[in-house]
């Protein structure tokens, strides 16, 4: 069998399978429990399960798919490049998810104010959700940058 139908088909469904993530996503945002353990570890559910499998199989059904394409004989020169790109992308995600979590817990405890813990405000989870946007999107902008200097390694300066 053709390796290229094969990693395509493969992509399809690990494509599918980000697609069930994210209707499990919001399936579990729909039915949480009531009280606030339950509604603390639907939160963690929710984000750190689903949202996270959802962007990394997305990620990789993505990558596989462009793998399928691109000429097995032509070998880049910018081999390093995208293995960092492979790496900072996910790590990108990881910390959006954070932020996302962090500001939804923080959400949380600003609307039920007597369920907080002691010390903690909504004012600590919005700086740390902060915190985390900024390192997601600095890691995304230098993961997206790595691919723009592609076409300079190969003399082509733009």
């Amino acid at each position: 069998m053709n390796p290229r139908i094969v990693l395509r088909v493969v992509a399809c469904i690990v494509g599918l399978g980000a697609v069930y993530a994210v209707l499990a996503m919001f399936t579990q945002a729909m039915l949480g429990g009531a009280s606030a353990q339950e509604i603390w570890w639907d939160r963690i559910y929710a984000w750190w399960v689903d949202f996270l499998a959802t962007g990394w199989l997305l990620m990789l059904a993505i990558y596989l798919w462009r793998r399928s394409t691109r000429n097995p004989s032509a070998e880049t020169p910018s081999r390093t490049r995208s293995a960092w790109r492979v790496a900072l992308f996910p790590l990108a995600h990881m910390l959006l998810t954070g932020c996302l979590y962090f500001a939804d817990f923080g959400s949380y405890v600003a609307d039920y104010p007597g369920e907080q813990e002691r010390g903690s405000t909504p004012a600590t989870y919005f700086g740390v959700a902060t915190l985390l946007a900024v390192g997601a999107a600095a890691v995304f902008w230098c993961a997206h940058r790595l691919k723009d200097s592609r076409g300079e390694i190969g003399g082509v300066a733009g």
